[in-house]
C-alpha cells in the first residue's frame, strides 16, 4: 500500500552535568514502523497482527496506537522492558487483537476496520540502571514514528 504520512520525531533529555563537562548524545538507529497483517479466522471483523523490533536505545517503555483515518476507533498496546523480559521476547514483540465479538454487549462499530490507518508507535530509553536515576549526565531519549499502513 500506498504510504501517505511517515514522521519520525526524537527527543533527548539529560540530567545536567556539573560545570565544565563535555556530553556526546549518540541517538539510536530509527525506529521501524511494526508489520501490521490481518489474522485469518471466523471473526466478524479484521483482527490485526502487530510484528516487530526496537532498538535497543528505546527498549524501556513503548506504546503502539493503530487508529483509523476516517473516525476515532483505534487499539492501543503498551509494554515495558519488565514484559517483554519476562515472556522472554528480547526486544521484539508480537501483537494480536483479541476478538472481543464474543463477548456479550461488545459493539462491532468501535473495532478500526479495514482499509487505511495511522500507526503510531513511541519508543522511550535511558543510560544506567534505572529511569529514576537522577546521576550526572544521565540521557533519556524519546522516539515517535506516525505512518500509514493498510490492512
Amino acid at each position: 500500500a500506498a504510504v501517505s504520512n511517515d514522521y519520525e520525531s526524537r527527543i533527548v533529555s539529560t540530567v545536567p552535568l556539573t560545570q565544565g563537562s563535555n556530553l556526546t548524545v549518540t541517538m539510536g538507529p530509527r525506529i521501524t514502523t511494526p508489520t501490521l497483517t490481518v489474522v485469518t479466522g471466523n471473526t466478524a471483523f479484521a483482527r490485526a497482527r502487530l510484528i516487530g523490533t526496537l532498538p535497543v536505545e528505546y527498549g524501556y517503555a513503548n506504546a503502539i496506537r493503530v487508529s483509523e483515518n476516517t473516525s476515532s476507533n483505534q487499539f492501543v498496546i503498551k509494554f515495558t522492558s519488565a514484559y517483554r523480559a519476562a515472556i522472554g521476547s528480547g526486544n521484539t514483540y508480537e501483537f494480536t487483537f483479541p476478538d472481543f465479538a464474543v463477548v456479550p454487549g461488545f459493539i462491532l462499530a468501535s473495532v478500526v476496520p479495514r482499509g487505511l490507518v495511522t500507526i503510531y508507535t513511541s519508543s522511550d530509553g535511558f543510560t544506567g540502571t534505572s529511569p529514576n536515576s537522577f546521576t550526572p549526565g544521565r540521557v533519556y531519549r524519546s522516539v515517535v514514528r506516525i505512518q500509514d499502513a493498510s490492512f
